[in-house]
């Protein structure tokens, strides 16, 4: 529970994953990059959600979430699309505020 006098608000990222091994380290260190910064005022978690990669993916994603408690990773059976596993990843955010964002730096 979050004493709302001495915690920070979380702000909950989402990132679906689809054979994105090359991104994935990229994306957390700005994101890790970005709450150091300009975001030092809020906490964050990660949650990424793997489709099925058949590359790298999930194990750097469990590396990540290994070294940082603030990261999570779930990693399907199959692929289940990214609407439904962004879904998923929402209903296991704790922050107060979600953002989804896509691993391929696509977004501006």
């Amino acid at each position: 529970m979050n004493n709302n006098y001495t915690s920070k608000k979380i702000i909950s990222i989402c990132i679906p994953v689809k054979n994105e091994s090359g991104n994935i380290q990229l994306i957390y260190d700005a994101i890790k990059r970005l709450f150091l910064k300009e975001l030092a005022s809020y906490d964050y978690e990660i949650i990424f959600t793997d489709n099925f990669s058949s590359d790298e993916s999930f194990e750097i994603i469990k590396t990540i979430s290994k070294n940082d408690k603030k990261v999570k990773g779930f990693q399907f059976s199959k692929d289940i699309g990214k609407e439904r596993s962004l879904f998923y990843a929402f209903k296991n955010t704790s922050g107060e505020m979600v953002v989804q964002i896509d691993c391929d730096f696509e977004d501006p």
